[in-house]
């Protein structure tokens, strides 16, 4: 869920971090400046290339590693110096956690039986509760070797969640599962975010999809630096940067020049005609624009548009739901059509084909002199 006027339970004021990956030679990554705020009960995502830097900073909110320089604040108190065990921030890792040895129920128990010294009777009423509400109850004196991948994650979540914590961390909660197993921790977590007196979530996930669908406040991270943070919607719909653009999905971006607010010109010579409003002028010339994806059609019908774009098809690929057509305009893009019905009969490949986009769909952004080298994001 999403508070706006809720409290700040965790802040992240000017982290950094520094280590070095292999011998003295390799090169070292680092935490530079991070800051970042949760409210109470609200649920970010953390995205991120790889070797960016989430899992560091989740190990770091979680006291696993200490920071360089930087604070730590949970409710307002200083907790950088407090040690992991002491800050009611429970992280569920991405590889199997459970203890072996222990029965599904034991596992579940542990943490508020052992450490946080409840009554064997308070920690067997709390596991059976969330075992329940998991579908988990008929397995709780299975030993985990007895579970599936999906299962064991949702032994661990019960396990988190019991203990009650203020924060809850979430390293890479999809990365072993498969489709049916992610819809159902899906599901899940769906169900424990509407619970008023629900933990606030930080979820780290290469599963773009998956973040942006439960997370109503986002973080990008790039390169040990914290890109921005605001509510999905914003920065889906105007995306602060290129990069972010990249990271965040849902545009085409285009590098070239922008000749006006009516004429964009890509690097090799093919113009794009658009539709600027003035907030979106940028300072420099070479720059790039941001097409969003879901405002660009791709039919033959009339439209009161300006902004048409022609391009050739080179090859369609059909698939059950939705065929994927990739148009060549300067550089080839990629358009998700419905597999049947008229459109998909209308087009074929080596067909000159006109593109649609609405007076909203396009942003300029500028273009860092490095922006040519950076690569597309790898993110599922």
């Amino acid at each position: 869920m999403y508070f706006p006027s809720a409290p700040v339970t965790l802040e992240l004021s000017d982290i950094s971090f520094k280590y070095s990956i292999g011998d003295r030679h390799a090169r070292a990554f680092s935490l530079a400046q991070c800051n970042i705020s949760a409210r109470a009960g609200e649920t970010m995502g953390i995205l991120g290339p790889s070797g960016a830097g989430k899992s560091t900073l989740l190990s770091i909110i979680a006291g696993h590693l200490r920071p360089t320089t930087g604070a730590v604040r949970l409710r307002g108190r200083d907790i950088t110096q407090v040690r992991a065990g002491l800050r009611r921030i429970v992280t569920v890792f991405q590889e199997d956690s459970l203890f072996p040895h222990l029965t599904v129920e034991q596992n579940v128990a542990y943490g508020i039986a052992t450490l946080q010294r409840h009554s064997e009777i308070v920690a067997s009423t709390r596991a059976e509760h969330y075992l329940r509400r998991f579908g988990l109850f008929n397995h709780r004196t299975s030993s985990p070797a007895a579970l599936s991948v999906g299962e064991k994650q949702r032994v661990a979540l019960c396990r988190a969640l019991v203990a009650e914590p203020q924060v809850l961390l979430l390293d890479e909660p999809t990365a072993s599962l498969d489709c049916i197993q992610r819809d159902v921790l899906m599901d899940l977590l769906r169900e424990t975010l509407q619970c008023e007196k629900g933990p606030t979530i930080i979820i780290v996930s290469h599963d773009r999809d998956f973040a942006l669908d439960l997370c109503p406040t986002i973080a990008v991270l790039d390169e040990g630096k914290v890109l921005c943070q605001g509510e999905r919607e914003d920065l889906l719909a105007v995306p602060p940067s290129r990069r972010v653009a990249q990271i965040l999905g849902g545009h085409f971006i285009l590098d070239g020049q922008l000749e006006s607010e009516s004429m964009f010109r890509l690097s090799d010579g093919v113009p794009i005609p658009i539709k600027l409003s003035g907030r979106h002028a940028p300072a420099e010339r070479n720059c790039s624009i941001l097409i969003r994806k879901s405002e660009i059609s791709l039919d033959n019908r009339e439209h009161t548009s300006p902004c048409q774009i022609t391009g050739r098809i080179v090859r369609i690929t059909p698939s059950p739901l939705c065929s994927l057509v990739e148009v060549e305009i300067g550089r080839q893009i990629r358009i998700q059509i419905p597999s049947t019905g008229a459109q998909h009969a209308a087009y074929a490949a080596g067909d000159t084909i006109s593109l649609w986009l609405s007076e909203t769909a396009v942003q300029v952004v500028g273009r860092s002199p490095q922006s040519a080298d950076i690569p597309e994001v790898a993110l599922n």
